[in-house]
């Protein structure tokens, strides 16, 4: 979590804001506690955007779309307003690393770990599949590891069946590296693209590799469509599931049910998530018993002017951290 900055919002929806989770070209995410204690995550649109017709139809679809499915792996929507001058979502808070953040801490995850995040994975992808929704941006950044496992989160550009697409003709959104080839080319998909990015997903959680590599996107985009992913290392029948669900053509790819019956589920009575991630969750949820509202003088000018003689030197030199996703950007450009 990073500091509020100035021009932040004290509070939205009843809710006190903490601090920033994180932030993209269009929106922010924060960190927020209800009146009755709760913690959630909130995903404000950006004013510019709040005014776009277009992105503001978006956005109602992406909260219409979230609260129609439910089921375990999946985090609940507890509030929204598509309606306010900034459009904004809270979900539940979930304690604990990306599997992006936990693999870049910890490595590749082991066999009973990496089967019971792949089970548990699978089994919320079907739920959302069998609502008639495609994710559309499975990623290991879109995948939060709780002590009950993974979650998957961010259907930002999910889309129904019957939905018409929101972007472009021809221009297809997502993450490359995760995106399948047929999506790439022809910027359509349907459930096989994301039975491809679980392989992806899976690929990296096995070998703390992007399965097709880093380097300029252009570079990653060709290996997606022509190359074979990187599977070195990973055992032979693991290897085979990986291959099948990165085949290169839609058709070859096993449906959900055939491949979760390749893969053990996880024992409920044991704990099968690596203790160094267990106490990442721990810490997590411990420090949501402290959070406490900033006060304004904490908070960081995001548009700082000439340093003044009164502002004391630690305040005006100090910057926070990098966030979670400027180091996955780097580490994928190979910075």
């Amino acid at each position: 979590m990073q500091q509020l900055l100035m021009d932040d919002p004290a509070e939205l929806g009843g809710y006190q804001l903490l601090g920033r989770l994180g932030q993209g070209g269009m929106g922010v995410v924060y960190i927020g506690r209800g009146p009755q204690g709760d913690v959630v995550a909130l995903k404000v649109v950006r004013p510019q955007y709040a005014s776009d017709s277009e992105f503001r139809r978006r956005f109602m679809r992406e909260v219409r779309v979230a609260q129609g499915i439910t089921g375990p792996g999946l985090v609940k929507i507890v509030a929204a307003d598509t309606d306010a001058a900034q459009p904004w979502l809270a979900t539940e808070y979930i304690a604990g690393p990306t599997l992006s953040d936990a693999v870049i801490r910890h490595g590749p995850l082991e066999a009973p770990a990496w089967a019971g995040v792949a089970h548990q994975l699978g089994t919320a992808l079907r739920t959302v599949h069998e609502a008639g929704i495609i994710h559309r941006d499975l990623k290991p950044a879109n995948v939060l590891l709780s002590r009950a496992g993974p979650r998957l989160i961010d259907f930002g550009i999910a889309r129904t069946h019957n939905d018409s697409a929101l972007t472009n003709v021809g221009q297809a959104v997502g993450t490359i590296g995760y995106m399948a080839p047929e999506y790439l080319t022809t910027a359509t998909a349907d459930e096989r693209a994301d039975l491809f990015a679980f392989g992806a997903v899976l690929a990296y959680a096995a070998t703390g590799r992007h399965p097709f590599g880093q380097g300029p996107w252009e570079q990653v985009q060709y290996r997606s469509v022509h190359e074979p992913p990187d599977l070195t290392g990973v055992a032979p029948q693991t290897a085979d599931l990986l291959a099948a669900l990165l085949d290169k053509n839609p058709y070859r790819r096993p449906p959900l049910h055939a491949v979760l019956r390749e893969i053990p589920a996880p024992d409920p009575s044991r704990a099968w998530l690596p203790a160094s991630i267990l106490a990442d969750v721990a810490a997590a949820a411990e420090g949501l018993l402290h959070l406490k509202a900033p006060r304004s003088t904490q908070r960081i000018d995001p548009h700082p002017g000439p340093p003044q003689t009164h502002t004391p030197t630690e305040l005006a030199s100090a910057s926070p951290p990098p966030t979670l996703w400027k180091r996955l950007k780097d580490a994928f450009d190979g910075k």
